[in-house]
């Protein structure tokens, strides 16, 4: 009884066989096109069968030989074998077709690479809207080829994901959390190549009508804002522009954006210290959050307020920007805002507090040299008549806006390196 291997290879012809090996271009090409015309001529005949073991060998001695030439020659024969099943009967075949093409993205050899973005551009081309199952692999291997050391793979892998794109588009049951999850883990990419491919989803599926990118903004809006200061020009150029495009967004759907959500993010990335360009446009959406978010943003103006003040004391863009939003949360306060709570700290303390510790001042001097209400040489804290109580200077530290900007370093730091970490969720 002949084995399973025998049997398959017995399906291609020894001219497709010789010449899907050969290591001229011309000659695979020639193959790939006769077997075409004889996959084609078994779709006719409904011979399944026969097809599903003309992918088999095209797998296992073509795509997984040592030989890159016939891995080649394995890619070419798989989408050759996808024009002819065509739209209407490749869909059973798709897993096969389209798992060695995968695997084949990691190759050692640039050309086999190259030929792999070649081959999944065929496939896909013909399948359309069925391929989005392999839509997290695909991804993934995207992701990865945008920032090969190959240019002529960097642009296989371009061609590949406009198609991709282009099937996005037309399907209108899209899985865009899954898709959340994927960027999520990846956005913190240090890579100039990759920035670029996340940046240039995230635009495109803003775009996209039926997709509602407003309501994730805050899943990656802290890893947006770092690609922002990329020192790449273009870089810097694309991130602005869909920064731009997503606040625009916002505006539009104010009802379904959860400002809470990003303002304490906005507020870290306005501080002094993380570039012009990020400080700048923090501001600008800090400004457009106040107007849209309104009263729902009180609980935030302390860590506002901790971001701006320095800001204030610059010169130019930065200062008239700061001032603006400044100026914005004045307008939030009302007058029973200063009634007598029963805490034992007034509002203004609080702010007073948290402000100082994030900018790490130094404990405000009393006469006698030492802190307000704190006997000098004395252990215990004693409240003089008309003060409020003194917090510990490490529980000052504590504040709010600091452990949230530690939770997002921890969070970048999942985030590093070409292939992304896990999937931290970004809002806080």
């Amino acid at each position: 009884m002949a084995s399973e291997k025998e049997a398959s290879t017995s399906v291609l012809t020894v001219s497709i066989t010789r010449g899907l090996m050969d290591k001229l271009v011309e000659r695979r090409k020639g193959a790939a096109l006769e077997l075409e015309r004889m996959v084609k001529d078994m779709v006719m005949l409904n011979e399944f069968s026969q097809i599903k073991q003309v992918v088999y060998v095209l797998e296992n001695d073509f795509t997984q030989s040592s030989n890159p030439n016939t891995r080649k020659g394995g890619l070419v024969g798989l989408a050759a074998t996808a024009i002819a099943l065509g739209k209407a009967s490749i869909g059973m075949h798709l897993p096969e077709l389209v798992q060695p093409v995968l695997a084949c993205f990691d190759d050692q050899d640039a050309r086999v690479r190259y030929y792999a973005c070649e081959s999944l551009y065929n496939i896909s081309k013909v399948a359309r809207a069925p391929v989005l199952v392999f839509f997290n692999e695909i991804f993934e291997g995207l992701c990865k080829l945008s920032s090969d050391s190959d240019s002529n793979v960097r642009y296989g892998a371009e061609l590949l994901d406009r198609l991709m794109k282009d099937v996005v588009s037309e399907n209108p049951h899209f899985d865009i959390d899954n898709f959340i999850l994927l960027l999520r883990s990846r956005i913190y990419t240090q890579d100039h190549y990759a920035r670029q491919f996340l940046v240039s989803w995230i635009s495109f599926l803003d775009s996209v009508p039926d997709i509602h990118m407003h309501e994730h903004i805050p899943e990656f809006i802290d890893g947006l804002f770092c690609i922002l200061g990329d020192k790449r020009k273009d870089i810097k150029k694309q991130a602005q522009d869909t920064l731009g495009e997503l606040l625009k967004e916002i505006q539009e759907h104010n009802g379904a954006v959860r400002f809470e959500a990003m303002t304490t993010i906005l507020a870290i990335h306005s501080q002094i210290g993380g570039g012009t360009e990020i400080q700048s446009t923090a501001l600008v959406w800090l400004k457009v959050f106040l107007d849209l978010g309104n009263r729902c943003l009180m609980g935030f103006v302390s860590n506002i307020l901790v971001s701006i003040l320095p800001c204030m004391s610059l010169d130019g863009e930065i200062h008239n920007k700061a001032v603006a939003v400044n100026d914005r949360m004045k307008k939030l306060i009302l007058p029973e805002d200063d009634e007598d709570t029963t805490t034992d700290l007034e509002p203004l303390d609080v702010a007073t507090h948290e402000i100082s510790s994030a900018l790490e001042l130094p404990p405000l001097q009393g006469a006698g040299g030492g802190e307000p209400g704190v006997q000098k040489g004395s252990g215990s804290t004693n409240h003089t008549p008309n003060s409020s109580p003194v917090l510990p200077r490490k529980q000052l530290r504590a504040s709010p806006l600091a452990k949230r900007k530690e939770q997002l370093e921890a969070l970048r730091g999942l985030g590093g390196g070409k292939g992304g970490g896990k999937n931290p969720r970004l809002y806080l």
